[in-house]
């Protein structure tokens, strides 16, 4: 988890350069770093544990967004001797664009389209009972990678100075796994079931550094 947060950070030193210069419209209006509040308030009521950080640059209406994550899943079958494990990373990089761009400049109502990846581990043991040759357990284990496409839609507001929040609604699909399984995929870290298409939600946190200061009209004598 740190070494996403030394990557965010290491981003915003290696763009100060181009804000000293002033140089260009390429110059980024804002960049933003947040966290989703949703899906790690989950954790303390769900098997599920989702920790996941976003990072927001922005060009006027344009925004170029990634998402790093870390992902949990543990269930124990309280019926038969069953257990099942997920644990994984996840990446989602995407552009999305602020449809009220003229009317807010920070805030925004917006829709994306992102590219995803995972790489996570699958286990599956069991204790199988045998009255002949005793009681023996057996593990499965899925060692692959993940990817996917999804569209998203939100919006993103000001709560209080530089502090912002906002949802995001996600439609995912495309879903294609590869690696060595040993049983049927269960279940894809922040997508779900591989075999077919689903929707997500976060609800963001964020901070906004802004890149360029906003100038106020000069007043007529």
């Amino acid at each position: 988890m740190r070494h996403w947060i030394f990557i965010i950070i290491g981003s915003w030193f290696l763009l100060q350069p181009m804000v000293s210069t002033g140089q260009s419209k390429w110059t980024p209006n804002g960049f933003r770093v947040g966290i989703d509040a949703y899906n790690a308030g989950l954790a303390f009521f769900d098997p599920t544990q989702q920790i996941e950080l976003s990072s927001d640059i922005f060009w006027k209406r344009w925004h170029l967004v990634t998402d790093l994550g870390f992902y949990n899943n543990t269930e124990v079958s309280e019926t038969v001797d069953f257990d099942y494990q997920n644990e994984g990373v996840f990446v989602r990089v995407g552009g999305e664009i602020n449809i009220l761009y003229k009317d807010f400049r920070d805030e925004s109502l917006f829709f994306g389209i992102k590219y995803a990846r995972t790489a996570f581990n699958e286990e599956v043991s069991a204790t199988i009972e045998d009255p002949l040759f005793g009681n023996s357990e057996v593990t499965f284990d899925n060692q692959l990678a993940a990817s996917w496409f999804e569209m998203n839609f939100g919006i993103k507001f000001r709560a209080w100075k530089q502090l912002l929040m906002g949802y995001t609604v996600r439609y995912m699909f495309g879903a294609s796994v590869n690696g060595t399984q040993g049983f049927d995929v269960y279940r894809v870290p922040a997508y779900g079931d591989p075999n077919r298409s689903n929707f997500g939600f976060s609800y963001y946190i964020y901070y906004q550094l802004p890149f360029k200061k906003r100038t106020s009209p000069k007043k007529e004598k």
